[in-house]
């Protein structure tokens, strides 16, 4: 009989052959909706890939731009000695 552990290590080792085998067969699968699929779906479908990651890591709400200009002025002046 199997231990709890011995269960969970053979389950988790099918899995990751399941997904061994099924891997090549997704990657056809994936190439073959690329070559065949309109550029209108294909744009919706990168929207939606490039919404949710906007979603889940949002812009901060500066670029860093005035820190960067500040920089450039110390430096700009430090240089020319004013």
């Amino acid at each position: 009989m199997r231990t709890t552990e011995e269960s969970k290590e053979l389950s988790v080792k099918e899995w990751a052959e399941a997904w061994k085998r099924a891997t090549p067969v997704l990657e056809q699968l994936r190439i073959k909706e690329m070559r065949e699929g309109s550029t209108e779906n294909l744009v919706e479908a990168f929207n939606d890939v490039l919404e949710q990651s906007v979603h889940e890591n949002p812009p901060i709400p500066w670029s860093g731009l005035i820190e960067q200009q500040r920089y450039f002025k110390m430096l700009a002046v430090g240089k020319s000695g004013k």
